[in-house]
């Protein structure tokens, strides 16, 4: 697992790894879209294919990969994990009750237990979330939207994959409570605890980081009378 997360380090595979979530699936397109000769290209995704973070196969004449979701949630979930003693003395260090603290307060003491200390849970559930169809389809649109944004916001085009995939579980995060009901009814089509405390997970990680945001202080600071 170290090996894999090293090598996502390196900005030129993530860039591939990102085309074949985006559904640019075949060597010679992502070699069109991303300037490089199809032999870099067929190189590069033979080492992402050696990790097992892509599966190749053949379809008629060409040669498409896939991503495989079981190794790939190894190292997603691990972005997603935090320390909840941490939130927990944050939220005791401030001087108000604030709706923030609130709202992250309910949701630490709502979420169970073992999100916060089973890492295997969240691998599991990372996987059975991201094989949704529904969840592929917004994936997919999500990686590219990065990439059309990047022409014009160049610091997109650089983005890392585990800060990319942090930002496609943040937008789940900014769900409300409604929202997020309406997202699994209709777009999950389940009635699964795990599913909605998962999502609940990813509302406290956002909420975490809109705490800690020295933006979100400023802001305080400016309206306090």
């Amino acid at each position: 697992m170290k090996k894999q997360k090293k090598f996502l380090i390196n900005r030129t595979l993530n860039e591939l790894l990102l085309k074949v979530i985006s559904g640019v699936n075949y060597a010679s397109k992502i070699a069109f879209e991303t300037g490089k000769s199809i032999p870099v290209v067929y190189r590069q995704l033979d080492s992402l294919v050696g990790f097992g973070i892509l599966d190749k196969k053949r379809s008629g004449k060409k040669v498409v990969y896939e991503i495989n979701w079981m190794n790939l949630s190894d190292i997603i979930s691990s972005t997603l994990s935090f320390d909840i003693e941490k939130i927990r003395e944050i939220t005791k260090a401030e001087e108000k009750e604030t709706e923030l603290i609130k709202e992250i307060n309910h949701l630490v003491t709502g979420i169970p237990p073992e999100f916060f200390n089973d890492e295997k849970k969240i691998n599991n559930l990372v996987k059975e979330f991201l094989e949704k169809p529904s969840v592929l389809i917004l994936l997919e649109k999500f990686f590219t939207d990065i990439e059309k944004t990047g022409e014009e916001m160049i610091e997109y085009n650089k983005i890392a994959f585990n800060k990319s995939i942090d930002l496609f579980f943040d937008s789940f995060g900014m769900l409300t409570d409604e929202e997020r009901k309406d997202f699994v009814d209709e777009k999950i089509n389940s009635d699964k605890d795990d599913i909605k405390n998962f999502l609940k997970y990813c509302r406290l990680r956002y909420l975490q980081k809109k705490l800690k945001d020295p933006r979100n202080k400023l802001v305080r600071n400016l309206v306090e009378k």
